[in-house]
C-alpha cells in the first residue's frame, strides 16, 4: 500500500489514506503509535440503497457500539466533545479534558451539553 499524502492531524487525532492494491482507498487513524484502519471506500457512485443494510446493522446489531453504549459526538468551531456511556472527552484547541458523567446525570448533561433530550 502506498500513501496518498501526508498524516492530516485533527484536534488530538491523525489520519493517513492510503491506497489498496486493489486501488480502493483506506482510512487509518494512529494513535500512540497505534495505527488503525477506520474504512474502506471507493469512488463508484453509491445510490441510498446501498447504505441501508450497513446502517441498519449498525443500529440495531447487539454488538454494534451503537447499541452498547450511550454515544455522542458534537463537532464545535475548535474541537470536538465526545461522549460514550459516562465518560467525556473534550478537545478544543489541541487541549484534552476528561471526565466522567454521573449516570442519573446524563439526562440533564445531554440537553446542557449537546441540546438533546434522553428518553430512555
Amino acid at each position: 500500500m502506498n500513501c496518498l499524502d501526508r498524516e492530516i492531524r485533527q484536534d488530538l487525532d491523525t489520519f493517513r489514506l492510503l491506497k489498496s492494491p486493489e486501488r480502493n482507498f483506506l482510512l487509518q487513524s494512529i494513535s500512540d503509535g497505534v495505527s488503525k484502519y477506520l474504512y474502506e471506500f471507493n469512488l463508484a457512485t453509491q445510490e441510498w440503497g446501498d447504505f441501508e443494510p450497513a446502517n441498519y446493522l449498525n443500529s440495531t446489531h447487539p454488538d454494534s457500539i451503537f447499541m452498547k453504549s450511550l454515544l455522542v459526538v458534537l463537532q464545535t468551531p475548535s474541537g470536538k466533545d465526545v461522549l460514550i456511556g459516562n465518560r467525556l472527552k473534550s478537545v478544543s484547541e489541541g487541549r484534552l479534558v476528561e471526565l466522567t458523567v454521573n449516570r442519573e446525570e446524563i439526562p440533564a448533561f445531554l440537553q446542557r451539553k449537546f441540546s438533546l433530550r434522553y428518553q430512555p
